[in-house]
Order: C-alpha cells, then structure tokens, then sequence
C-alpha cells in the first residue's frame, strides 16, 4: 500500500492479500482506482501512460447516472421507515436490533 502525497512516494504500509481483494470505493472511485492501479482496458491505460497489470476491459463500462426523485407524503396511521428512526422510536429500535438483531437497523 502506498500513499502518494504532493509528487513523493511514501510507503505508509504494506499489504498482501492470500486471496482475492475486494476494491470498495463507490461507482465512480472503484473503477478509477483499478485503472490507476494498472487493471482495466489495456488500450485506455495505454493511452494515459499507465502499465498494464490485468487487462480487464469492463472495468468502467456500463457506468449509469444514480438518478434520483425525492418523493414525500403524508401518511396517517401507518409507520414508516422515517418514523420510526427517529425520536424516541429510534432508541427502542436500536434496543431492539442489540437483543433480537431483527427491525429496521438490519437493513
């Protein structure tokens, strides 16, 4: 694992997996961490100046917007996720989630 910070390398670590290792950055950070990192499409990487370690061609591709619609309503006599974590109602959930593992928080 390396830190690069203002044009120097630093080693701040080092890591060696046994298996396999699982790249966990978001939708748009995980893809560019992999080609940076030398995997993905080998005529991309080319192009930027990078070595190729894997070639993986579908690193990056078929990246779609996260559209999303904020919707809100009302509702009467019906509890709702928004209901019932908050308030009071989210401490007895949590409660509920430490003895049984089971409501709201084990989504």
């Amino acid at each position: 694992m390396r830190l690069e910070m203002a044009g120097e390398m630093t080693l701040v670590g080092e890591a060696r997996a046994g298996r396999g290792v699982i790249v966990s950055a978001g939708a748009f950070a995980s893809p560019q961490i992999l080609e940076l990192s030398g995997i993905g499409a080998p005529e991309r990487l080319k192009a930027l100046g990078i070595e190729v370690k894997h070639s993986l061609p579908g690193v990056g591709e078929n990246l779609q917007d996260h559209f999303c619609v904020r919707m809100r309503w009302r509702l009467k006599n019906i509890q709702t996720f928004n209901t019932r974590v908050h308030g009071l109602r989210a401490l007895a959930e949590g409660m509920h989630y430490i003895l049984r593992r089971k409501g709201v928080l084990t989504m």
